[in-house]
């Protein structure tokens, strides 16, 4: 998984495998050993609405985003696709990718949830 922070939105770039992780219901963490604090990163699918929240716990910043059932479906079903899907969160753009150069779906236009 790869992570772009941008003033007003958060990318995230996964696999087609951590695709299908996603699908089942299994979350995706990644986490950046930085100093003096550690970044971590979580991705699920939970409820109807995307969500994204920032928490510090000690010595951890947590990034956790959520990803509505239907938003994942449409991950799978827009095929190969460079933009991916984009979602809003409390005036923060969502947008998730899955890495086309080890993609084998079929190209497609770019989609948006809702």
């Amino acid at each position: 998984m790869n992570l772009k922070l941008a003033e007003h939105s958060l990318t995230c770039k996964i696999s087609p495998d951590e695709l299908q992780q996603l699908e089942a219901g299994q979350r995706l963490r990644m986490a950046l050993p930085t100093r003096p604090f550690a970044i971590g990163l979580e991705i699920w699918q939970d409820g109807q609405q995307p969500h994204f929240a920032a928490t510090n716990s000690g010595q951890t910043i947590a990034l956790i985003l959520t990803l509505p059932k239907d938003a994942v479906a449409l991950l799978r079903n827009i095929g190969r696709n460079r933009d991916g899907i984009r979602l809003m969160s409390d005036g923060l753009e969502l947008v998730v990718q899955v890495d086309i150069r080890n993609d084998k779906r079929p190209r497609q236009e770019a989609a948006r949830a809702s």
